[in-house]
């Protein structure tokens, strides 16, 4: 529920603020590796294709250019893989929701534009089989991609970016790392 108000309290935000674009974006979050640290110690994993939802608030700043803010709904996704082993019959599953500003740059006489988004997950969260006994918390997110303007209002974006996270438990703090490559459809209201 609370992710759901996050998301109705950007667009509320977008509204009140008179802002020039309005972009929702959904998509699905593809060959997504996942990594544990900690200490000295590290180990890789595989997940499942998710599914991300999101919005963008854009204001033009020059004429190549905008730049603005944006929260995305990360749906939790499946474990597949770790260090090898096929854990999926687990369901072992997490999410995020970072929050985060973006920079767009559109190149001249062309549909074709790159995108830099920096942000912080505000929530990353997890199942008990996910999490065990620990607590979740976020970290830093940021992606880089490109698109292309399909229609009007319509562009195809692929984006590849990083979520981190910590799991704590009373013994040890672990740094977990989502890296997926993103294919979204954005949509400008």
């Amino acid at each position: 529920m609370k992710k759901c108000l996050l998301v109705l309290g950007m667009l509320a935000l977008a509204v009140s603020v008179n802002a020039k674009e309005i972009v929702l974006r959904a998509g699905l979050n593809v060959s997504g590796d996942e990594k544990y640290s900690a200490n000295s110690f590290s180990v890789s994993g595989k997940t499942d294709t998710g599914f991300a939802f999101g919005m963008e608030v854009l204001e033009k700043t020059g004429e190549n250019t905008k730049i603005g803010a944006g929260v995305e709904f990360l749906f939790d996704r499946i474990e597949k893989e770790i260090a090898g082993v096929n854990v999926a019959s687990y369901e072992s599953k997490f999410g995020f929701i970072p929050v985060y500003g973006t920079l767009n740059y559109f190149f001249p006489k062309s549909d074709i534009f790159a995108r830099a988004n920096l942000g912080y997950n505000l929530s990353f969260s997890g199942n008990s089989m996910f999490k065990g006994n620990s607590s979740l918390s976020g970290g830093l997110y940021w992606a880089i991609g490109f698109g292309t303007k399909l229609a009007n209002t319509v562009r195809l974006e692929l984006v590849y970016g990083t979520y981190n996270g910590v799991m704590k438990t009373p013994s040890v703090s672990v740094d977990f790392a989502y890296t997926p490559i993103s294919v979204l459809l954005s949509f400008s209201l």
